[in-house]
């Protein structure tokens, strides 16, 4: 048994439990604790640091874990952690929420990596905080704590469930802040000063903590091998409801980037979204309920009241130094980053240049140069800030000037208009494998894609019509053009027939395909391809010849469809005629 008395020990670990009127948590949750310091290779002790509960919690502890020590602060949250570390003498102290459990092997590994970094002494960017791998009390549900920090419409975000989350928690790696349990080293603890009582109730305080010790020179680190289990929302829920630890934690979002943020970008970018933010809010007034009206102004205005008696120490870093280690904070805890960093790294990225690679047989043209291309940039792109949404719409606006350019050339011929086109197609090309790499390709996604390649392809043969139309004072183009869109949606969707009238006295599936050699049918496809329309399109333009690209394609679209559906109607008519004699 490894729990121990007040004596100061170099493998000494202090693990404190923060309670207020938390007796029947202390219940469930406090044999855990007990057992995981028992069963230790460290020398533990176990405190209940106690915030004037009015409860049976002391009372309770006195008669079901009489070597748990009681030790009473006034009720100021977490910072009364900072009195009783200072108290302490262990050099590494284990801080929890009172509705934490832990596995009976948590300690070890989760503390492990602070005594390593006290013994070298030389080592740069030294461990000063870890943080467990959580599971709601259901034991499955994963809450954290390897937590990804971004910036959102002008606010930073912290969360450990962005993409790929789960597909990470088996490796340990860094975090941007550490939950609601969390061993330190006290030594660093103490010289960042602890938790901030600006952030008083609670919420972001984790945050704050680990971003101080970021510029101060250290790291903090997920540990996947220690397993806690957190109740979650126990005490802020049934205190403050849903809104009111919203509003807590926009006002306390606010309150970090006023103390902490340095950089001008993301300075000017809070200003301008806090604007936009003030501006919703009175516009969804009429429309909100009581609770959720003003939801922002009144976390601005809380954070304003507060900050205005607020003094901030310096941390004597110059203002260039400390930007450039508050943007590597940034970068380096980025979810592309902890994605890129990740020991499966190597495995994930071979997997998906071999997706791409099939995926580049479905384009006979792109295939030989542009999507070697757009496989790059999205690997290039991963780590960046850049969103396949981003590259989505930067091809709508290629298409754009694109039929700008086509405009302009008055029906000539017109080389920065196909490299437009080109272009365009080039990001449309990227978006998908950027989205796949990440992990973030979804349903919508894939269905605004779609519908964004379907309004560039219509919208540049449109263009190319009406200026075909004006250069030559002809309506034949528009003929032309209505012929292509009639054949193209007859193909695509019209007279569709039910499979079983294709099934023949054997069950089997006939089609209605020409019966030739593969090559024939590949040549027979080539112009449905979106790829080669694409890439026809960006030729006629770079030629000057579109009226015969409009008329190409209307006749081909038309003589397809109608030699499908004579076809239909033949297989049909023999299936019925075989089934008549049946």
């Amino acid at each position: 048994m490894s729990l121990r008395g007040g004596s100061m020990e170099a493998d000494a670990v202090d693990i404190f439990v923060l309670n207020h009127n938390g007796c029947a948590l202390l219940a469930e949750c406090l044999d855990s604790v007990v057992r995981a310091a028992e069963s230790s290779r460290y020398t533990c002790r176990v405190v209940v640091v106690d915030n004037t509960s009015s409860d049976d919690s002391r009372h309770w502890l006195a008669q079901h874990s009489p070597t748990v020590e009681f030790w009473s602060y006034p009720n100021d949250g977490l910072i009364s952690l900072n009195a009783a570390v200072a108290r302490s003498s262990a050099p590494v102290v284990v801080l929890l929420n009172n509705d934490i459990r832990l596995s009976e092997d948590a300690l070890d590994p989760l503390v492990a990596p602070l005594f390593a970094s006290l013994a070298a002494a030389e080592e740069v960017e030294p461990v000063f905080a870890t943080a467990p791998r959580c599971f709601l009390f259901d034991g499955v549900t994963h809450e954290g704590f390897q937590t990804a920090v971004t910036m959102r419409r002008g606010l930073v975000s912290a969360t450990a469930h962005f993409p790929e989350a789960k597909a990470l928690a088996d490796f340990d790696g860094p975090t941007a802040s550490v939950g609601a349990a969390l061993a330190v080293r006290r030594d660093i603890f103490l010289q960042l000063r602890g938790f901030d009582p600006l952030y008083l109730p609670g919420r972001i305080e984790d945050l704050d903590f680990c971003f101080r010790g970021f510029l101060a020179g250290y790291q903090a680190r997920y540990i996947a091998a220690s397993a806690a289990y957190h109740r979650g929302a126990a005490s802020f829920g049934p205190r403050f409801g849903s809104a009111g630890c919203d509003r807590l934690a926009l006002r306390n979002t606010l309150l970090f980037q006023w103390k902490n943020i340095r950089s001008l970008r993301r300075r000017t970018s809070l200003a301008c979204w806090t604007a936009i933010r003030i501006a919703a809010d009175f516009f969804r007034a009429p429309w909100s309920t009581t609770e959720h009206r003003f939801s922002f102004v009144v976390a601005w205005r809380e954070a304003r009241d507060l900050w205005s008696w607020r003094t901030v120490e310096g941390d004597h870093k110059p203002i260039d130094a400390a930007v450039r280690r508050e943007h590597e904070f940034f970068r380096r805890h980025s979810p592309q980053a902890l994605r890129e960093n990740s020991p499966q790294r190597a495995a994930r990225l071979a997997a998906w240049r071999l997706e791409e690679r099939k995926r580049a047989v479905n384009y006979p043209l792109a295939r030989w140069y542009l999507r070697p291309l757009a496989t790059w940039a999205a690997e290039k792109l991963n780590a960046s800030r850049v969103c396949p949404w981003h590259l989505t719409l930067l091809g709508l606006a290629c298409a754009v000037a694109a039929a700008s350019a086509i405009v302009a050339a008055a029906g000539s011929a017109s080389v920065s208009a196909a490299v437009l086109v080109l272009l365009a197609w080039a990001c449309d090309r990227t978006d998908g494998p950027l989205a796949r790499l990440r992990g973030t390709a979804s349903s919508f996604g894939a269905w605004l894609d779609a519908n964004v390649d379907e309004a560039v392809d219509l919208g540049l043969h449109v263009c190319t019509a009406a200026v075909a139309a004006a250069a030559y004072g002809s309506q034949a183009p528009w003929l032309w053009l209505i012929g292509f869109l009639v054949g193209k949606y007859l193909l695509m969707y019209g007279l569709n027939v039910p499979c079983d009238a294709l099934t023949d006295a054997a069950g089997n599936k006939r089609t209605h395909s020409i019966p030739s050699p593969s090559w024939i049918r590949s040549a027979w496809h080539f112009l449905a391809n979106a790829d080669v329309r694409i890439h026809l399109l960006a030729a006629a333009v770079a030629s000057g010849l579109l009226v015969e690209e409009l008329a190409l394609i209307a006749v081909y679209y038309n003589v397809r469809w109608l030699l499908r559906y004579v076809l239909l109607a033949r297989d049909v008519g023999r299936l019925s005629i075989v089934k008549g004699r049946l």
